[in-house]
């Protein structure tokens, strides 16, 4: 095995931008970035899109998606901690649009209809041949959302006898491996999505084979004798009468759909705010969704209604009211996403995230971030009430009973003022740009929960 001496590749011209070594330190197998870009020729994402990135492996998609396209990406893996790929969205700059999340397939912690977007890289396969797992993973993105995958391929369907090149290297798992064709009409039949894109990736095979190639003289352990199979597999099973395994991409939309408003200005701000208490402290504060009267200047009653994700509180705040509703909690990350339901200040499409990052035993970060369209007024002010909320927050957060109420190297806040934070606000169109594909690692295989 010769392996190459470069990365660069003429047809994903994004990912050449990113350092060699940082990728094949994060490999999960082929090459995420280039699965990605793949995807994103054939499917839109967009500045400010929600973006569930499931199966994401060590978040290098989530991470691609953000850079590139300015998307809001919910990384979600099953085998890789939260807290390892916080770390690496961190050391990538792009915590105010990357949350990781733990969690399985068929047990997704979101809310119904919250994502714009649904994508999957090297993944889908391992939990989405069974003939309901579609209908279920639907039900959580929006109206004129969209779906892509990219997985491996098989140019014709297997049987009982597999193919005399492919039998040395034969899997039982491999029997997830489909044509473009079978995961068409796999998808096609449910009749929940329309299917505009399904076909091979050109020269899928030769790309999987480069990647492996490469990350060859890097490998240690199991993945020495891993790397030494694929190319093996890859070079012999190249005849007309094979299988031929390659890479296939695919995207749907929502059957009934006709896409996203095309000139949609949203907004984003972040607030953040440093805390001299352990992490877990300050989570426990941020994870009572019913408890915000206890924190937020100006709230003067809250009620909830339900339990967990799904479930919403009434905000009073005099003749003020507001509901919002609970759309991501995941204790693991340190991560509540939220959404406003109805009430009269003037966001639309709004939907905040709180992130609690530790920053070492005894000291913690609260990044609260929030997009949307501002609603009968001028951008600019809607984003300064948006901060003014969010900072009132963090300074009520911090004014909580116990030790939350001290930042680092400083006294109890007594002000409302808080000595250490940080206020970002950007705007972006939403107007479509075209771009490319998607990334691999999965978040199964499993079996979904016992009705």
């Amino acid at each position: 095995m010769t392996s190459p001496d470069t990365l660069h590749h003429p047809r994903y011209t994004r990912s050449n931008g990113y350092d060699p070594a940082w990728v094949t330190e994060n490999q999960m197998g082929p090459n995420a970035l280039w699965l990605t870009e793949a995807l994103t020729e054939v499917m839109t994402i967009e500045p400010g899109m929600k973006v569930l990135d499931l199966g994401c492996g060590k978040a290098m998609s989530s991470i691609f998606l953000a850079k590139e396209f300015g998307a809001q990406v919910w990384a979600t893996d099953l085998w890789i901690p939260a807290a390892e790929n916080q770390q690496r969205i961190v050391e990538a700059g792009v915590t105010d649009l990357v949350t990781p999340i733990h969690a399985e397939a068929h047990t997704l912690p979101y809310a119904a209809g919250f994502f714009d977007a649904i994508v999957s890289l090297d993944a889908y396969q391992y939990f989405g041949t069974a003939d309901l797992y579609l209908g279920y993973l639907l039900d959580f993105l929006n109206a004129g959302g969209r779906l892509g995958a990219v997985m491996p391929a098989t140019t014709r369907e297997l049987g009982m006898e597999i193919p005399e090149t492919l039998a040395p290297y034969w899997e039982w798992d491999f029997c997830c491996f489909h044509t473009p064709g079978w995961w068409r009409t796999h998808w096609a039949k449910t009749q929940k999505v329309t299917v505009d894109q399904a076909d091979l990736i050109e020269d899928g095979w030769r790309d999987w084979l480069q990647f492996n190639d490469y990350i060859a003289p890097h490998v240690e352990g199991w993945w020495v004798d891993e790397v030494a199979t694929t190319h093996d597999m890859l070079v012999a099973d190249q005849e007309p009468s094979s299988a031929s395994p390659g890479w296939w991409r695919a995207s749907a939309e929502l059957a009934g759909c006709h896409g996203h408003d095309q000139h949609v200005a949203m907004s984003e701000v972040t607030e953040t705010g440093s805390f001299a208490v352990p992490a877990a402290a300050l989570w426990e504060l941020v994870a009572d969704f019913g408890g915000l009267e206890k924190f937020m200047p100006g709230v003067t009653g809250v009620t909830t209604e339900g339990e967990g994700v799904g479930m919403r509180r009434m905000v009073l705040s005099g003749e003020t009211q507001v509901i919002e509703s609970l759309d991501v909690l995941d204790p693991e990350a340190m991560t509540l996403t939220y959404s406003i339901v109805s009430g009269p200040l003037p966001f639309k499409d709004y939907s905040a995230t709180m992130v609690v990052t530790e920053d070492d035993a005894e000291s913690c970060t609260l990044t609260w971030t929030g997009t949307f369209e501002a609603n009968g007024v001028p951008a600019e002010k809607a984003e300064h009430l948006a901060g003014r909320i969010y900072a009132g927050g963090i300074a009520g957060y911090r004014a909580a009973p116990d030790s939350a109420n001290r930042t680092r190297g400083q006294g109890p806040s007594t002000s409302g003022a808080w000595p250490r934070h940080r206020r970002r606000c950007r705007r972006s169109s939403t107007r479509p740009n075209p771009i490319r594909p998607l990334r691999r690692r999965t978040a199964g295989p499993a079996r979904p929960p016992a009705r």
